[in-house]
């Protein structure tokens, strides 16, 4: 038997509310969790796109191509309304959920400073805490080689914001 995060029970736990989040692309999705932890669903969420892509001859309602376009287009992350937010990368608009508001209006910063992330040492340890949630809430960052973004979202539990006058790490 397969370990479970990477099994069709997984997938089929969070099956209905990838249908969901397939149903609204290319809009986000903010979904609050009743019966598991915000970050528990994440990453069900994140390990039954991977196994289905990886298993793509398994019986289901999902388009694969879709799920193909959604895993490539949008991130996973955790809200600071306890919310898992699927979606662009990089948002600032509003999210279309009974639980969502501007993100701006959520903000209760952690660092009040701008962290110069010029020096990839500070960057690096940045991400660590951030994505180990030894730091809570977004930070604001400058000097950010735009080159690094995807590589950062793509291995860390993070999601880069770039907003008009600043850019954030959540």
């Amino acid at each position: 038997m397969s370990h479970y995060r990477n099994s069709e029970d997984t997938f089929r736990s969070v099956e209905p509310l990838l249908i969901r989040i397939a149903a609204r692309f290319p809009e986000p999705s903010s979904l609050a969790p009743t019966t598991l932890s915000p970050s528990t669903l994440k990453q069900r969420l994140a390990d039954a796109i991977n196994w289905i892509l990886a298993n793509p001859l398994t019986p289901t309602t999902l388009d694969i191509e879709l799920i193909k376009r959604i895993k490539r287009e949008f991130g996973i992350a955790l809200d600071p309304n306890n919310t898992v937010y699927i979606g662009p990368r990089r948002y600032g608009r509003k999210l279309k959920s009974d639980n969502a508001s501007m993100l701006g209006d959520q903000i209760e910063y952690s660092i009040v400073q701008p962290v110069d992330c010029a020096d990839l040492n500070i960057l690096n340890a940045l991400v660590t805490l951030k994505s180990a949630q030894v730091i809570t809430g977004p930070i604001e960052i400058i000097n950010l080689d735009p080159s690094l973004v995807d590589s950062i979202e793509s291995r860390h539990d993070i999601i880069i914001v770039n907003e008009p006058n600043r850019t954030l790490l959540i």
